[in-house]
């Protein structure tokens, strides 16, 4: 995906995901270029790059002597010298299907205590959803990995958690499309429900399974059929 996903298009999305999750609310500061470089390993210039991508489009406004602050949160529409793909969307899916089930399954070995209360704790704000909050849901699945992930304590994990929730946030379903809401409902319902009774065979499968039929969701949607069945 390297190849296809720019240092300058990384960039951008972190500070993209970071306005539209509410991590940075209108009227915040952005953190200097210095701490971006830090925090993601990149070079001033690629963080210099990204910033005016959001200036261009008025999301943020960089007043000197101050600093860059948010303006807007409707940023969906940037426009990215190389645009994410629907190629780019199934490498990431597949991506998931291979990491996310082990991510999961070393959380569930870790022993946190507090994890399991935790992930239902979100859960139940999944079900609190409506079928056309999809923004919200895939705010809540990101906090809900977020979390998981947090038990192994590796930053790099993390990043890619972020990298793999700005490149999801392009293709949200249409408002017609209930399967995507209800399916991830279903497979977080399972996935707490694996790590409540600590069945690590199972929690490996339905995770892997959700990305996969998250791939077919994506299939289906591009040639405007439905999936024919409901989540195994």
């Amino acid at each position: 995906m390297a190849g296809s996903f720019s240092v300058t298009d990384q960039v951008a999305a972190y500070i993209q995901l970071n306005i539209e999750n509410g991590s940075w609310p209108l009227g915040s500061k952005l953190p200097s270029e210095s701490q971006l470089c830090s925090t993601l390993g990149v070079s001033r210039t690629s963080v210099r790059s990204a910033i005016q991508q959001f200036i261009a489009i008025g999301a943020v406004e960089s007043i000197h002597g101050k600093g860059t602050f948010v303006r807007s949160d409707k940023v969906g529409r940037l426009n990215r010298a190389t645009p994410i793909t629907k190629e780019i969307l199934k490498d990431v899916l597949n991506a998931c299907a291979l990491l996310r089930p082990q991510i999961c399954l070393y959380a569930m070995q870790a022993g946190d205590s507090q994890l399991l209360p935790d992930l239902k704790k979100i859960l139940h704000q999944m079900h609190n959803l409506k079928p056309e909050q999809h923004r919200e849901l895939f705010r809540l699945i990101d906090q809900f990995y977020q979390r998981i992930s947090s038990t192994l304590d590796n930053q790099v994990l993390d990043m890619v958690r972020k990298q793999f929730t700005s490149v999801l946030n392009y293709f949200p379903p249409s408002e017609n499309d209930n399967v995507l809401f209800y399916g991830s409902l279903y497979y977080h319902n399972a996935i707490v429900e694996a790590f409540a009774h600590q069945d690590a065979e199972r929690l490996v499968h339905i995770v892997s399974n959700y990305y996969k039929n998250m791939i077919s969701f994506y299939d289906c949607r591009t040639t405007r059929t439905r999936p024919g069945s409901d989540p195994e």
